[in-house]
């Protein structure tokens, strides 16, 4: 029995086979568009392996272009009906360095 996941797994060949050969100008052209604005954030949505392949470029864009960058989860709230929850799981991540109190 074939998952969702195996199944996107299976499609990045073609799909990157696709955007090579129909879509490098259009590539190049909104990468020649971003870099001349001044972006301070980027929120990547993206499902699947597709989500693995944004986390991947997130960090490359914090190292990189020293840009905030969020992940959004859209496929835990359309595919999988399972959005996050969204009480704090670990005060520690949420204190002050100035205080050390809870914010």
């Amino acid at each position: 029995m074939s998952s969702l996941l195996h199944s996107e797994i299976l499609e990045q060949p073609t799909v990157i086979r696709r955007l090579l050969d129909f879509e490098t100008e259009r590539v190049a052209e909104i990468g020649a568009s971003l870099s001349r604005q001044n972006i301070r954030y980027v929120v990547i949505a993206a499902r699947g392996t597709s989500d693995n392949a944004g986390a991947i470029r997130a960090i490359r864009l914090w190292r990189t272009e020293r840009l905030t960058v969020a992940l959004a989860t859209p496929s835990l709230f359309s595919v999988y009906q399972q959005p996050p929850g969204w009480k704090a799981r670990s005060s520690s991540a949420f204190r002050s360095r100035a205080n050390r109190r809870t914010l």
